[in-house]
């Protein structure tokens, strides 16, 4: 299955490069920018204040899923958010199969269904 994925989007190369952030030419005589913190993974601190921002009336995506999902269920789900956050960060794309799996139960609208 992931020779398909594989196929199909491509598979990511290790970075061979960084940024050389003294080499962006920011001044640093009069303000220092400690930038280092942009290469950084993302940790989970940072990742709960961004979803307590979150307006929780809204779905920021086709999922409908609001802010307020978010919020109330990131004890349970912030695993998994993390999980997805870091290979998304380190272009290690292998294994999310697991986000495409769905369980699907009809629940029927008319009585004596069948």
């Amino acid at each position: 299955m992931d020779d398909f994925y594989d196929k199909l989007l491509g598979t990511s190369e290790p970075r061979e490069h960084t940024i050389n952030l003294l080499e962006l030419g920011i001044p640093t005589h009069t303000h220092t920018h400690d930038l280092a913190d942009l290469d950084s993974p993302f940790m989970e601190e940072e990742v709960w204040l961004t979803i307590k921002q979150l307006p929780s009336d809204k779905a920021l995506d086709p999922d409908g899923f609001t802010g307020h999902f978010y919020k109330a269920c990131w004890s349970i789900i912030k695993n998994d958010i993390m999980v997805a956050i870091s290979a998304v960060w380190s272009r290690k794309l292998r294994g999310l199969g697991p986000l495409n799996t769905t369980y699907i139960t009809l629940i029927t609208k008319k009585e004596n269904a069948e």
